[in-house]
This record gives C-alpha cells, sequence and structure tokens, in this order.
C-alpha cells in the first residue's frame, strides 16, 4: 500500500509536468525620485527581471525624497530604498545600520537650472567658474526637492565650501516634483531649480531655461565616478532575508547589463512608463551617457570613497570612519 501510495504521487507529479512554482516574495522598494539615475529599478521590473528571481516588487515613489525613503525603510514599510547614497552615508554615519545593495550610477546625477531672466540679472555666462556662480546667485531663491535630501545638500555644502552662508545667502523652499519645480522656475516664482537627470537637461530644451551647474557634465570633475544613487537596505532585513537579498541584488545586475549591452530596450521602457520625456532626451542619457551608469551591480571603492569622505568632508567628520567592506554588502563587493 505504501509502495502504491508513493507511485500514485509520483504519477500525479509527472502528469503535472513539475511541481507547483514557489509563489513569488513580495517586497516594497521606496524610490526617492522619478530620476533617470534610479531608472536602473524600473527597468528590473518592465524587463521581468525581478520576475525571473522570484520577487514581486512594490516600487513607490515617497513624496518627500530622501527623508522619506529613509524614514520608510526604519519604519519596516519598506524593504529596500533606491535613494541618493549621500543622505544613506550620513544616516550611516550617525549610527544607523544601513548597508549597500547595488549601485546605479557612477556621477552625480545633480543638474541645477535657472530661469533666463535671473542667469541675465548675475551676468551668467557658459565659462564662468561654479564659485562665481554662487557668488551672483546670492539672494536668489532656490526650489528643491526636498529640504534634507541630496540634492539641497549639494547646494548648502557647495555654498559653504565656496564661502557662502547656505542659509542667510539663499532663500531655499521645497517643491515635491521636478516637472513643477521647472515649471515654477519658468514662471520665476523661484530663480534656480535644483534637478536631477533628465530634469535640468528638460528644463533647458523645452522651459527656456538655462544650465547653471550640470555635475552630469562634469562640473567639478573630482566628483566623476561617484556611487551617487544607489540601494539600500537595513542591516537586520539583509541578515534575516539573505535569500530575497541575493535575488534583488541579481536583478538589477540585470538591469545594468542590459542597460549596457541593449540600450534601445532600456530607452524604451523608460519612454513607455514616462511617455512625457522625449524619446531623444532619454536616449541622451542612457545612451550617450552609458558610462555614467554603473556596468554591474558591484560598488566601485574608489566610487564610494568619493560620497563617503564628501559626507566626512562637508557634514559629519565620523563618516570618514565608515569601512567599505561593512556598509557595502557581500555580494556587492568589488573583489
Amino acid at each position: 500500500m505504501k509502495l502504491a501510495t508513493v507511485a500514485a504521487a509520483a504519477l500525479a507529479v509527472a502528469i503535472a509536468g513539475v511541481a507547483p512554482a514557489r509563489a513569488a516574495d513580495k517586497i516594497v522598494i521606496a524610490q526617492t525620485s522619478i530620476s533617470l539615475g534610479l531608472s536602473i529599478v524600473e527597468i528590473a521590473v518592465d524587463e521581468g527581471f525581478f520576475a525571473n528571481h522570484g520577487i514581486d516588487p512594490d516600487v513607490e515613489i515617497v513624496s518627500h525624497g530622501d527623508p522619506d525613503t529613509l524614514a520608510a525603510l526604519h519604519s519596516g514599510g519598506a524593504a529596500f530604498g533606491a535613494m541618493t547614497l549621500v543622505p544613506a552615508v550620513q544616516a550611516m554615519a550617525r549610527g544607523e545600520k544601513l548597508r549597500v545593495v547595488a549601485p546605479f550610477v557612477r556621477n552625480f546625477v545633480i543638474q541645477f537650472v535657472i530661469n533666463p531672466e535671473s542667469a541675465k540679472k548675475i551676468g551668467l555666462t557658459d565659462t564662468m567658474p561654479l564659485k562665481e556662480r554662487f557668488a551672483r546667485a546670492r539672494g536668489l531663491t532656490v526650489g528643491t526637492l526636498d529640504v534634507g535630501g541630496g540634492l539641497d545638500i549639494m547646494f548648502r555644502v557647495l555654498a559653504k565650501q565656496y564661502g557662502f552662508n547656505p542659509q542667510a545667502d539663499y532663500t531655499v523652499t521645497a517643491i515635491n516634483a521636478y516637472p513643477t519645480l521647472l515649471a515654477a522656475a519658468q514662471r520665476k516664482e523661484i530663480d534656480i531649480a535644483l534637478t536631477a537627470i533628465p530634469y535640468g537637461r528638460l528644463g533647458v530644451e523645452q522651459n527656456g531655461l538655462k544650465m547653471f551647474a550640470d555635475f552630469w557634465g562634469g562640473a567639478i570633475p573630482e566628483y566623476v565616478g561617484a556611487v551617487h544613487q544607489g540601494l539600500v537596505t537595513e542591516a537586520d532585513y539583509a541578515a534575516q532575508n539573505p535569500d530575497i537579498v541575493r535575488r534583488v541584488h541579481a536583478a538589477i545586475d540585470d538591469a545594468l547589463v542590459l542597460l549596457h549591452k541593449q540600450p534601445d530596450k532600456a530607452v524604451a521602457d523608460m519612454h513607455k512608463r514616462y511617455p512625457k520625456l522625449p524619446e531623444a532626451v532619454i536616449r541622451s542619457f542612457i545612451v550617450d551617457n552609458a558610462t555614467s551608469f554603473a556596468a554591474r551591480a558591484i560598488v566601485d571603492r574608489h566610487g564610494f570613497d568619493i560620497i563617503r569622505d564628501f559626507v566626512g568632508d562637508n557634514m559629519l567628520p565620523q563618516a570618514k570612519s565608515l569601512k567599505y567592506a561593512q556598509v557595502v554588502l557581500p555580494i556587492a563587493q568589488q573583489k
């Protein structure tokens, strides 16, 4: 009877073909914005890479950028955060146990734009040094996605480096969407809009704005190669769910490989997801600037050092003590 039962079970499996597949693991990814630098997550979704690795992701664009992404991680509302790594490193320096799962880019994704009337008022020229631009911009109103986020931090840090008081010399206000920031600059409600790719270039081409500082384009050469955006998680989550983290990392790796080997598919995915973004603008970043995206889901040591030292030199000195091997998960470490 026992042998007959086993044989019947075996026959049932044979008739079915294979055993039922395990249900995909559901996760929430909190994403700071719709910056093209974070588009690797969307490509991984649209190309089915998460599904291929048994992951069912819910990608949530948060309303207040990096601070809300960190809050979602700390509260347990999200398992992963797709975000700017400057605030993440700040959090690590304060003792918060975050871990880097994968990089997205190897360049600062930042582009500051200014309305043409304000540009004329300060005498902006294409060859004007960045320090002089900040000097002439004193007294202007600056719009940013989120106060305390990566864009705001960069503006304040540079102002301070150049000898200005970021609180007293400029008026900073939060406007929680890139298109709204561009519209506000176009309507002269703000002078300068702090944006991420592709919105700075879009503001120039469609809104008639002027480029104030193009970090993606190499405004500060020493920052080229920086791991500026990536995927992070809580250390406890990584320790308790190593298989999920491994599979999420693999999906991001697949997306980065596709971006470099089949860029037309990546461009099509992004244009379908964001049809209001001109395909030519998307292509200019993903194809023409492909080297500014990470080649694989491996965190470049030097790129990590740039971000860590940026935080340590300008915000929290204790960030200098952060070790690559401690805060970058082994699956994402450069061998």
